[in-house]
């Protein structure tokens, strides 16, 4: 089972509905901040909260197959930051149509940094969380961001706590460092990661990953630091 950080449930027209995952996502253009919240409901409804600035919060709720409502002003709606992540609150948030939405979402999100003896650190803004049979697979991403030219991608993968594979890269792969569940002379055996009992923080403690630039000898990179995924 994936680590849960969106809880609920939301009353949408009178009707309780279970939260059963969000993203939480910020993007920036022109030095305008452009924040989205996307909620999956357990009716199939879909709903969008979006916030520019410092602006209130705008709503919109999409129900399959081409419903759509929304509240562009006055909504009834706060954001504010938690420990783990965000939480939304709707007081009777009116909507076209109609239809009123109340309740909490917490939404949990990406956090933590590493640094790194020689790549720089790494603050992830995106992550996600995956698993196969046994194995539970962290993905933490700078992509799509002015930090992408340095430490852009990591991903480990645990299997019954320990960790099997660690890699990081550079840039858009311009270098792959690595380790894996037993050494060889490609890479170190993963040491020194730990998973803790929320199943979605990851520690670094002295950690050698081994690789560097096609063409170029391989070096040893020691990472440090804590990263956070978002969970579902």
């Amino acid at each position: 089972e994936l680590p849960r950080t969106t809880t609920g449930p939301l009353s949408v027209a009178g009707v309780s509905l279970g939260v059963l995952s969000a993203s939480d996502e910020t993007i920036s253009s022109g030095g305008v901040s452009q924040r989205t919240l996307t909620p999956g409901l357990s009716d199939g409804s879909l709903g969008g909260f979006g916030q520019t600035g410092t602006d209130p919060l705008a709503v919109q709720l999409i129900v399959p197959p081409a419903s759509i409502s929304f509240c562009l002003s006055q909504c009834g709606v706060t954001l504010v930051s938690t420990r783990t992540g965000s939480r939304v609150t709707f007081a009777n948030t009116p909507l076209t149509g109609g239809a009123v939405i109340n309740g909490t979402v917490d939404i949990g999100t990406t956090s933590g940094t590493l640094t790194s003896s020689d790549s720089g650190s790494f603050r992830p803004v995106n992550s996600t969380v995956s698993s196969s049979n046994a194995v539970r697979k962290f993905t933490f991403s700078v992509l799509g961001t002015d930090a992408q030219a340095g430490l852009s991608l990591m991903t480990v993968s645990v299997r019954n706590g320990a960790a099997i594979s660690a890699q990081a890269t550079v840039g858009i792969a311009s270098q792959v460092l690595s380790c894996f569940e037993t050494a060889s002379f490609l890479a170190p055996a993963c040491a020194g990661i730990t998973l803790a009992a929320d199943g979605r923080s990851v520690t670094f403690a002295n950690t050698s990953l081994r690789g560097g630039p096609v063409g170029q000898p391989a070096r040893d990179v020691v990472f440090n630091g804590s990263v956070v995924a978002k969970g579902e």
